[in-house]
């Protein structure tokens, strides 16, 4: 008996430390912001810029979801593109160019279209995919994300994925 009590309340435990954990996030929102972009962080402003593009690109994947233009990389049929990605890495890439211009943009899509990937170099240099999970996006499976990244000499300073 004290199994089955204890089966049927896991779930509700679990929901509420769901929501527990949520309120503690809201509440912290501000704070956690300010440690994102606030002048301790040293990459405060690629941060930003980076958090900015990722929900503009979440916003476009969101506006498409039931109208999808897709094409294919390849002649095998199974590495889909959207015009959502190639739309989305366009914004990314002018909106990093914009606030950064010396720094370098390695885009999935550009390196695909270019049938290779450019060596990454000492230089401040931004990885971007801009829908992680593509196929999943194309078929309507919620398991996508826009994925941005920043490596200084080749190694990763900053990372943004938004969902």
């Amino acid at each position: 008996l004290a199994m089955a009590s204890l089966r049927s309340a896991l779930p509700f435990a679990a929901a509420l430390g769901a929501a527990l954990l949520a309120l503690k996030l809201h509440r912290r929102k501000e704070e956690r912001a300010s440690v994102l972009t606030g002048p301790r962080n040293r990459y405060a402003k690629e941060v930003g810029v980076a958090v900015r593009l990722a929900l503009e690109c979440g916003e476009a994947m969101r506006a498409c979801l039931d109208n999808k233009q897709v094409t294919w990389k390849d002649s095998s049929s199974i590495d889909p593109v959207t015009a959502t990605d190639e739309e989305n890495e366009r914004r990314v890439t002018a909106g990093l160019k914009a606030a950064f211009p010396t720094h370098l943009i390695v885009g999935e899509e550009a390196a695909a279209a270019a049938g290779r990937i450019p060596p990454i170099t000492d230089a401040p240099t931004w990885v971007v995919d801009p829908i992680d999970g593509t196929t999943n996006f194309v078929y309507g499976i919620k398991l996508s994300c826009v994925s941005l990244g920043l490596c200084i000499k080749g190694e990763p300073v900053v990372g943004v994925v938004y969902e």
